[in-house]
């Protein structure tokens, strides 16, 4: 018996020794976060991470609390429409986090909210400045949102599915409780690495195969991602595709879920208990659709009285809808790239007001 003990506690020393050096190896072959580094999800398919909300989940070993932190929350609009190195060159007084999620609710981006601010001191939660963009699209309600054909199974969310993943989260009702003390991330995710660095190669293989055939059911053209997006001109049939999308997506023609209003509601007031400012942008939907779906109108009669409640809260607003110009959009939600500048321009100086009025206070 003794004999069987010691040799399954050899094979078990030398997996844990091989295991050991396989997670060495997928660190410097690619290398953690750096502490103190922007995050930007609209680079997470060219990292390890592979997918935003996995991004979101384990890239936030980096966030540090050195310098006071700007987060960018919302969907594809935020990701794509505020980018990252532009908006942070116009921002040099911040970290610049872009930790936008394609087709969120706010159920969603309320989840992302509390992970980065469990990345947080107390200290760096006052000096942080969270900006939430509020566009009808971010409005479908959770049973319609995840329970799609495409989704996670049990009706949760990407940031759900990736959070528990590996076990470093479980889920209580809709919050999400972490297993092991968030100081500890960094060791986990050193313990994971090769097991995420699998998946990567295999999410790699699927994603070159998803580029070369769009989705069933998407508009053609909605695979365009790395071309002359400037140039798109958007024929009828394509816009008529994109709104069936939008309305697959929604789930409904009628009101806004009055579930994901009041979650933008609880997540704006929780932000400004922790002590942070809060930036609420208004973002622009092109003019063609606008007029074409139902969404717009409801979101207008719904959805701008509660921002004005927030702003009265201490919440500031950003009104940006009057960008709504038909050419500035390359499908029903997304700027161009040259339009996405224009949105970064119009953001930075009330980004830089509120650091200024940050210094201005420690003086």
């Amino acid at each position: 018996m003794r004999f069987v003990l010691v040799q399954c506690a050899r094979v078990a020393a030398a997996a844990a020794a091989i295991y050991a050096l396989l997670a060495a190896v997928a660190v410097l072959l690619v290398p953690f976060p750096k502490p103190g580094a922007a995050l930007d999800t609209a680079a997470a398919p060219h990292t390890i991470f592979a997918n935003d909300a996995k991004y979101v989940v384990l890239a936030r070993v980096g966030v540090a609390d050195e310098a006071p932190a700007v987060v960018l929350l919302g969907g594809s609009q935020v990701e794509y429409g505020f980018r990252q190195p532009e908006l942070q060159a116009l921002v040099p007084g911040a970290v610049v986090h872009n930790m936008a999620v394609g087709r969120a609710n706010y159920t969603e981006v309320a989840e992302i909210a509390d992970l980065m601010l469990e990345r947080m001191s107390a200290a760096a939660r006052r000096r942080a400045i969270f900006v939430i963009g509020a566009a009808a699209a971010m409005f479908p309600e959770d049973r319609i949102r995840w329970t799609l054909p495409t989704r996670n199974p049990g009706g949760v969310t990407d940031i759900e599915f990736e959070a528990q993943h590996f076990r470093l989260y479980r889920r209580a009702g809709r919050h999400l409780i972490a297993v092991l003390p968030p100081a500890d991330l960094r060791y986990a995710l050193f313990a994971l690495y090769p097991l995420v660095l699998g998946e990567y190669v295999a999410h790699a293989a699927r994603d070159a195969w998803s580029d070369a055939v769009p989705p069933p059911g998407e508009p053609r053209g909605f695979a365009r991602r790395d071309g002359d997006l400037d140039a798109v001109v958007l024929t009828e049939p394509e816009k008529a595709a994109y709104l069936a999308r939008r309305a697959r997506i929604m789930g409904t023609a009628g009101p806004l879920a009055t579930e994901q209003i009041d979650a933008l509601s609880r997540l704006v007031e929780r932000l400004l208990a922790a002590g942070s400012r809060v930036v609420m942008v208004d973002l622009p939907t092109p003019r063609w659709a606008s007029r074409g779906s139902p969404y717009q109108a409801n979101y207008q009669r719904q959805v701008r009285p509660v921002l004005d409640r927030l702003a009265g809260l201490g919440a500031v607003y950003v009104n940006m809808q009057d960008m709504d110009r038909d050419e500035d959009f390359y499908d029903d939600a997304h700027p161009k790239p040259r339009a996405a500048r224009q949105w970064s321009a119009r953001l930075a100086p009330i980004l830089n007001g509120l650091l200024g009025e940050q210094v201005a206070e420690k003086d």
